[in-house]
């Protein structure tokens, strides 16, 4: 087990590439573990996703349980919805059934706005769709769209503001680097 765990995988492919590998060499080594070492596999690897889906950054600190609660059930709403265009502080707040004013004091506290957390989880969804082969037949614009984004010259600027290189750039030498290996 430790062999494969130490395995190096570029980091450039991002968590998807990552998680993709370890899937793969999980069911791999379960065919040959008995019971108790499929156990630990299993959570190893709900401990691997966990952290990629959520992320270290995404974890903020709060000063009670209850508003650690309610940020997650803003971050889930968020996910689920990226792709809706009138997602917003309205939408979010009727999703959950909260006053705007005790979501954005959640927010507040989260050390972001809900304007910037929707911004950066569609971003980030764009980005990985941008490195999956499955999708790499859709033009940026049709990936953009399809998670909420109105406007591709704001798209396109916010995308290269916050990972250093155009849609299409990283578009093309992130399936580069996935073709080379």
């Amino acid at each position: 087990v430790s062999d494969w765990t130490l395995r190096a995988i570029p980091t450039t492919e991002g968590p998807a590439a990552l998680l993709r590998n370890y899937l793969t060499t999980f069911w791999d080594v379960c065919s040959t573990c008995g019971s108790y070492e499929d156990s630990n596999l299993e959570s190893a690897l709900i401990n691997l996703v966990s952290a990629a889906l959520l992320g270290k950054d995404e974890q903020p600190l709060f000063e009670s349980n209850s508003m650690r609660m309610h940020f997650r059930n803003i971050r889930q709403v968020v996910i689920k919805n990226l792709d809706q265009q009138e997602l917003d502080a309205d939408f979010v707040a009727e999703k959950l059934g909260i006053s705007k004013s005790y979501m954005f004091m959640v927010m507040n506290a989260a050390g972001t706005t809900l304007r910037r957390f929707i911004l950066e989880q569609r971003l980030e969804r764009v980005r990985l769709l941008l490195s999956d082969p499955a999708v790499s037949h859709k033009t940026i614009t049709e990936l953009a769209f399809s998670i909420g984004f109105q406007d591709l010259s704001h798209f396109s600027k916010r995308f290269t503001e916050n990972y250093g290189k155009s849609p299409r750039a990283y578009k093309i030498n992130a399936l580069r680097a996935l073709k080379s290996h």
